[in-house]
């Protein structure tokens, strides 16, 4: 009877080296798959607060007749009223028809510091009041529901300043379209060790108010 032959110790050692090659392959592919998985899914996260951000914050400032800030120098902070105006009242204010509700609205981010950062994530709030003789304009401070507001409501996440080429407030009045200037990224801007590729959408568009041409008091 013929004797079995076993491996011998260099057949072991190029059979583990070879098993190796493989199993890291394998071990990269399933990597890179799965950084893919977490981009796209990024992508999709960015994409939905940046369209609910935009088409909250529009249709609230397009219907806008009261602009308290932000100021000329621009921040962190939206403040204004539907149906209101400081020209009613011999210019102490109110609104525009007594018959409707104003609406006081106050935009902001918080906190407006470091966002964008890896593990900084910053929210865009917003704060309202509607009804009939309410006051405007509202000054909560940003993260506490304060002034008899309804509670907060986020309206995107993941916001941050832009910082090329030159830092940026988040809103400006845009005095050129009688509205402001919105200026400002929502997504993770820094890149991490689980997130290489940072993804993020920038926002640089103006909104126009309703306001009555030439009124520079509201």
């Amino acid at each position: 009877m013929r004797p079995r032959r076993g491996f011998t110790l260099l057949e072991l050692i190029v059979a583990m080296t070879l098993s190796s090659f493989v199993l890291v392959g394998i071990v990269t592919v399933a990597a890179q798959m799965m950084r893919s998985q977490i981009e796209s899914s990024d992508k999709g996260e960015v994409t939905g607060w940046t369209l609910i951000g935009l088409n909250r914050m529009n249709k609230e400032l397009q219907d806008a007749n009261y602009l308290a800030a932000p100021n000329a120098g621009g921040g962190a902070v939206i403040s204004g009223c539907i149906n209101y105006s400081m020209l009613m009242n011999n210019g102490a204010g109110g609104p525009i028809n007594a018959a409707l509700p104003t609406t006081a609205f106050y935009y902001c981010v918080n906190p407006a510091v470091n966002c964008g950062q890896p593990g900084v994530s910053c929210n865009l709030l917003r704060y309202y009041n509607d009804g009939v003789g309410i006051a405007c304009p509202i000054a909560p401070t940003c993260g506490n529901a304060a002034y008899g507001l309804n509670p907060v409501e986020v309206v995107s996440r993941y916001v941050s300043q832009i910082q090329t080429p030159a830092v940026l407030p988040y809103f400006q009045r845009a005095n050129d379209v009688g509205g402001i200037a919105l200026n400002f990224n929502v997504g993770t801007t820094s890149p991490s060790a689980n997130r290489p590729n940072p993804v993020f959408l920038t926002i640089s568009t103006k909104i126009k108010m309703n306001k009555q041409y030439g009124n520079t008091t509201d």
